[in-house]
């Protein structure tokens, strides 16, 4: 009976053809053998699925299967369904790992015993002609978090939590040990833009241990293109109650009440360009019901570009 696969990589492929065989001849170059690689297309309209079949044929370690279009999210859900590797690690097609970088993850995660490796990357169209972009908390001024990396403390918790509401999340480039996942039912839940969020906010919930590995060995295209108004960024008044409720689970956990109200009115407003001009009343009716009098003013002078004054009965709203 062959032995089981150390790690999982997870490939969501949709229209990827330009991207697919260099994607996938830099993971079967990997200097870690035992790994499997579950490609997933996601209802493709180009020749990924021919391309697939073709690698599948010639190496085994290559799983592919297809299915109807549905959310990221869900279809990374049915690739870990499928995983038989001791950790997972999601990537994107369009994405380049260094020859040792699942090697090195692995071994980091080994040696920590950790439930998560998070790891930095870099940007570019080629490994020369790239540059190394610092894990989002490095970025941040005066926080906690940034200390905590530098000096290898382990991380808290509470703070991990807040953190995830306010900075940026993304699900590849990072070691999950699967055991972690599914003893704490952790899955995404599906939702459009938010599913990320969603998925380390309960990770840091369940209070995984979670390492820092500052490896750059991950190559990540510069995408510039610009996010086309989608009525599936409504998306967003599922996610916030969904959110609210796990965090009322955790009352101990006082930042994620800060944390929250940050998030909801920083993407309110974020999104809001984003909704199709038709969607945009109904969208402001929603936002209102998240936020107090004085944030709503605030929403309003930001997405419609007015000045607000209130007197506390209506509002009056002239061009700022």
């Amino acid at each position: 009976m062959p032995a089981l696969p150390s790690v999982s990589v997870i490939l969501p492929v949709y229209n990827a053809e330009k991207h697919i065989k260099a994607c996938l001849n830099s993971l079967l170059s990997q200097t870690l053998q035992d790994i499997e690689i579950i490609c997933i297309d996601n209802g493709s309209s180009d020749d990924c699925g021919d391309i697939l079949t073709r690698l599948a044929y010639k190496d085994s370690r290559v799983f592919y299967i297809s299915q109807e279009h549905q959310n990221e999210g869900l279809v990374r859900n049915n690739a870990a369904a499928l995983a038989k590797g001791k950790y997972l690690f999601h990537m994107n097609t369009a994405d380049i790992p260094a020859p040792n970088l699942l090697e090195e993850l692995k071994k980091i995660a080994e040696q920590e015993n950790a439930d998560i490796v998070f790891n930095t990357h870099r940007e570019g169209t080629s490994p020369k002609e790239s540059s190394i972009i610092p894990l989002f908390w490095n970025r941040l001024e005066n926080n906690r978090l940034k200390k905590i990396i530098q000096s290898q403390e382990s991380l808290n918790p509470e703070e991990l939590s807040a953190s995830v509401l306010v900075t940026p999340q993304y699900i590849w480039n990072k070691l999950f040990r699967k055991d972690f996942l599914l003893q704490n039912n952790i899955s995404f839940c599906g939702l459009y833009e938010y599913e990320n969020t969603v998925f380390f906010l309960d990770c840091a919930l369940a209070k995984a241990k979670i390492v820092y590995a500052g490896i750059p060995l991950y190559l990540h295209p510069r995408i510039s293109e610009t996010p086309k108004p989608d009525n599936r960024y409504f998306d967003i008044f599922k996610a916030l109650p969904l959110i609210k409720k796990k965090i009322s689970k955790h009352p101990e956990f006082s930042l994620l009440k800060e944390s929250f109200r940050f998030f909801t009115q920083s993407e309110l407003i974020d999104k809001y360009e984003l909704i199709p001009h038709p969607l945009q009343k109904d969208y402001r009716k929603n936002a209102e019901k998240w936020l107090s009098r004085k944030e709503y003013n605030a929403f309003l002078e930001k997405t419609e570009h007015v000045k607000v004054f209130d007197t506390g009965f209506f509002r009056i709203k002239w061009p700022s």
